[in-house]
C-alpha cells in the first residue's frame, strides 16, 4: 500500500489536531485503543539548573493517553 511520506504525515497529523480538539472539551475514548483526555498540571515548584535557586513551574494543561487493556495485551504480546 506504499502511500507517500507527505500523505501520511498529513493523516496523523489531521487525526492528532481532531483528537485535541475533542479531548480539550470532553474524554475521548477509542474502544479497544485507549482514552485521551486534558488534564491540568497544578503549579510546583522547582529548581533553576543554572542558579540553583528554587522557582515555581507555573500549572499546565496537558493530553493524557491511557491504553486499553486490549491494546496493552496485543503490545506485551508482539514484544515476546
Amino acid at each position: 500500500m506504499g502511500f507517500s511520506n507527505n500523505l501520511c504525515e498529513e493523516i496523523v497529523h489531521t487525526v492528532f489536531s481532531n483528537i485535541l480538539e475533542i479531548a480539550k472539551e470532553q474524554k475521548l475514548t477509542l474502544k479497544n485503543f485507549g482514552s485521551f483526555e486534558v488534564k491540568q498540571q497544578n503549579p510546583r515548584p522547582g529548581i533553576n539548573f543554572h542558579t540553583k535557586a528554587p522557582v515555581i513551574i507555573e500549572s499546565k494543561k496537558h493530553l493524557r493517553f491511557v491504553p486499553s487493556s486490549k491494546l496493552k495485551a496485543l503490545i506485551n504480546e508482539s514484544t515476546r
